[in-house]
């Protein structure tokens, strides 16, 4: 679980690397002593996953010259670079849910799972 590991667009690949290999640490070897439905698993070895926290900040990001993401106001344009970086690593990035903390759409929230691909 985790919020607000990078400010920089250009540090996603290092934490994607990290998540990568923390998930990989649980995947094989000898940590398999969990039943399937301990893990909510088909039998691939245990389903581990990380959950990051992502605030939109689309306001600065519009500033910055990024302009918005492909779903408009309210997402801002960071969080589908990290998407992107992470399924070239190898990772599966699912969005868990959204929530608008405030009416302007300047302060929304996403849950983002992220697992082995």
């Amino acid at each position: 679980l985790g919020s607000d590991c990078t400010y920089s667009v250009s540090s996603h690949g290092a934490l994607c690397d990290a998540v990568k290999a923390l998930l990989a640490l649980s995947g094989g070897g000898d940590g398999g002593e969990a039943s399937e439905s301990e893990n909510d698993d088909d039998g691939g070895g245990g389903r581990c996953r990380v959950i990051l926290g992502h605030q939109h900040r689309t306001l600065p990001a519009f500033l910055a010259g990024r302009g918005f993401a492909v779903n408009g106001w309210g997402r801002d344009p960071h969080l589908d670079m990290f998407v992107k970086t992470a399924r070239e690593r190898g990772l599966v990035a699912n969005e868990i849910q959204t929530t608008k903390l405030r009416w302007h759409g300047l302060l929304n929230v996403t849950l983002l799972e992220l697992t082995i691909a």
